[in-house]
């Protein structure tokens, strides 16, 4: 008998095998099925119409409407944190640099990408474009600023000066000169001829880096240093007209308002200067963290993105917060996880807000408002009711959150240090945390009460997991002692010492659903399957850059590793075999959490932004043994279906339950499975 088989709903023809089948070793996917959140908020600028704004963040820009505050377009290409974006004259476009060097083009509209260029060889500072709209500046660490055509990419001009980065760049008013800001060893401003290439003339006097540029509108240059200090100059003549006082930190951004004598100063100490540049005084001063700083249009608003993932309208005469949005995220995700009923994804990291997001269409439903510090873990109780997170700052406390409410509903308290991992037991009546005072504690989930506090030597508890049965608990250790320990829950007993001396920090810990194995993994990429009976190795395996960390998919035949430098992707192996089934790739930072859906058709790995991955496919692998009596298939979801061809026609298999047998003596046939969405 022949028999031929496909194992998913994109039935890829297969040629028969005896064991297990797996899908094209490797294959490498980069547009996840949905996004979570826009990652690190960096650079704005608005439009000159005033009707959208745009963001930086980690791997994409992104182009908002100011009057609702939703996000239009996502622009992504640039693979890397952009630094700097830029309206054109006429609104229509947006440009956007990365911190790799990259520049693209963008139309407004529609978000269609025009351009892509390689742009510079380090990060992009600063974007500004020609009066006329033609051309537009960037400005580079590399050392060097760049004019570009608008309409073709052509690069037209290079000017730089070697061994300084250049800050800031700007057009002269009649769009024929540039002029840059230099760091040391000049700290000078320089005037270039675009016709020529050649240094005009250089304006001195700044104590330390000129960090910004602007003209005035009466075409005076302004620009602003790290001695606090904001100086005047005629371009012309590159003669200092005065000096602006009464900043105290370095002034990174400068804004000039139409039509006035106001000048507004944003610096690194916090804090905004406002000058009337008539009188040289400093006439307002108040309290802002600002990653750029941008006027609306025939407003007194600026339009400021903050580190605290806020982008604010702040009122310029009083420093007054008129309007804020939301939507930008952490870019360290360290916690992700499917509620159980499949409706609500979780994400957590490094900022105060753990999120909760409808995983259909990606809206944010709510906060946990956890501690300044972010959490190192976020996870769902095994009913969906709680979600854990972690704290470290002022309180070393674990806090249980009402998942329907986002209310605090009691916090885990008695740990001495920073809390590093948290986990719920398979029945939600424990919970054990890790910490860096070395200890691992097991609590009561309902009363929060302290049952058992076990002592890790003399190193940080980094990772913890419980048996499937809830009476073994196990804690992994930093790389003052690698080692990974188990206890018994009841008892307090110890039961297993596994020292790794060699592998750098234990990054997760998982039992097998069996609880015969235990999956370690070391933060140096090491992964490895310890069987707890014979305390033999079961299997060696090895991520594709630093463990970030790992989830066992729900039938326990599949890995999936978080992976950070270099690969900066998740990895999604058969780990029996030890073969890559796919690799999720698209992430500019480090994938630092990863987590299965109960189902097992669907992943979630956090970065720079959490996403999400279809793997119904690979969840509806069928496996084939050779019998006695003909070919044994077994699947773990969907339906068994069957075709005289690969065309078809396909038609369900009447009571087929896995393990089905083909007959040796039944007409050769082609075998797939579906599964319903």
């Amino acid at each position: 008998m022949r028999v031929r088989f496909f194992s998913s709903l994109r039935a890829a023809l297969c040629t028969f095998l005896t064991g297990v089948f797996l899908p094209a070793a490797g294959q490498v996917v980069t547009v996840p099925s949905r996004t979570y959140g826009l990652g690190d908020l960096g650079p704005g600028a608005v439009s000159p119409d005033a009707r959208h704004f745009a963001t930086g963040g980690q791997s994409a820009a992104y182009i908002w409407d100011l009057s609702t505050g939703a996000v239009r377009h996502r622009l992504e290409g640039l693979g890397a944190q952009i630094g700097a974006v830029a309206f054109s004259p006429d609104s229509r476009l947006l440009v956007a640099g990365s911190r790799f060097g990259g520049l693209g083009v963008w139309t407004v509209e529609d978000g269609a990408r025009l351009r892509l260029l390689s742009a510079h060889r380090s990060e992009i500072m600063s974007i500004q474009f020609s009066p006329d709209g033609a051309r537009l500046v960037t400005a580079s660490a590399d050392n060097s600023a760049a004019v570009w055509s608008v309409e073709t990419g052509e690069l037209l001009r290079r000017v730089g000066v070697p061994g300084n980065f250049i800050n800031a760049a700007i057009f002269t008013e009649d769009g024929r000169g540039l002029l840059t800001a230099d760091t040391s060893p000049t700290n000078s401003v320089r005037f270039w001829d675009l016709e020529t290439g050649e240094t005009v003339r250089q304006f001195g006097l700044h104590q330390g880096q000129v960090l910004s540029l602007a003209l005035l509108p009466d075409g005076t240059l302004a620009s602003g240093g790290e001695d606090q200090t904001v100086r005047l100059w005629e371009v012309a003549s590159g003669q200092p007209i005065a000096t602006l006082s009464g900043a105290r930190g370095s002034i990174r951004h400068l804004v000039p308002v139409p039509g006035t004598n106001t000048l507004i100063g944003g610096c690194l100490d916090q804090r905004a200067v406002v000058w009337d540049t008539s009188t040289r005084i400093a006439v307002q001063e108040w309290s802002t963290e600002a990653n750029s700083m941008s006027l609306v249009p025939g407003t007194q608003m600026l339009l400021i993105p903050s580190p605290d993932l806020l982008v604010r309208l702040v009122d310029y005469n009083s420093g007054l917060t008129q309007q804020a949005f939301s939507g930008h995220t952490t870019s360290v995700t360290l916690g992700v996880g499917f509620s159980p009923d499949g409706h609500y994804v979780l994400s957590g990291g490094v900022e105060k807000a753990t999120r909760l997001w409808n995983r259909t269409n990606a809206a944010q439903v709510r906060v946990f408002e956890g501690a300044a510090s972010g959490t190192s873990t976020a996870v769902f109780s095994p009913d969906g009711r709680f979600v854990l997170t972690t704290a470290g700052v002022p309180r070393k406390v674990a806090q249980l959150w009402n998942t329907e409410t986002g209310q605090l509903e009691r916090e885990f308290s008695g740990h001495t240090d920073w809390l590093i991992d948290a986990a719920f037991s398979p029945d939600g009546t424990r919970v054990a945390t890790g910490s860096q005072d070395r200890t691992l504690r097991v609590w009561d989930t309902a009363t929060s009460q302290s049952l058992q506090t076990f002592n890790s030597g003399g190193s940080f508890v980094q990772c913890v997991a419980f048996s499937p049965d809830g009476t073994l608990v196990a804690g992994g250790g930093s790389a003052f002692d690698p080692s990974v320990r188990i206890w018994e829950v009841e008892s307090g007993q110890p039961k297993a010492l596994i020292s790794m001396a060699e592998s750098g920090s234990a990054k997760a810990l998982a039992f097998s659903r069996s609880g015969n194995e235990l999956f370690v993994g070391w933060d140096e990429g090491l992964i490895r399957v310890l069987n707890l009976s014979t305390g033999q190795m079961e299997r060696e395996l090895y991520a594709g850059g630093f463990l970030g960390g790992f989830a066992l998919s729900p039938d326990g035949e599949l890995l999936l590793l978080g992976e950070g430098w270099p690969s900066f992707t998740a990895r999604l192996i058969h780990w029996r075999s030890g073969r890559t089934l796919r690799v999720f790739g698209g992430h500019t930072a480090s994938v630092e959490s990863v987590a299965f859906n109960d189902r097992g058709t669907e992943v979630l790995t956090g970065a720079d932004i959490l996403r999400l991955w279809d793997i119904t496919d690979i969840a509806a692998r069928l496996t084939a043994e050779r019998k006695p009596a003909g070919l044994e298939l077994r699947w773990k979801l969907g339906t068994l279906q069957e075709a005289p061809s690969p065309s078809g026609p396909w038609s369900d298999r009447p009571g087929a339950a896995s393990p089905f047998t083909a007959p040796v003596d039944a007409p050769s046939a082609f075998f797939r499975v579906t599964v319903a969405p």
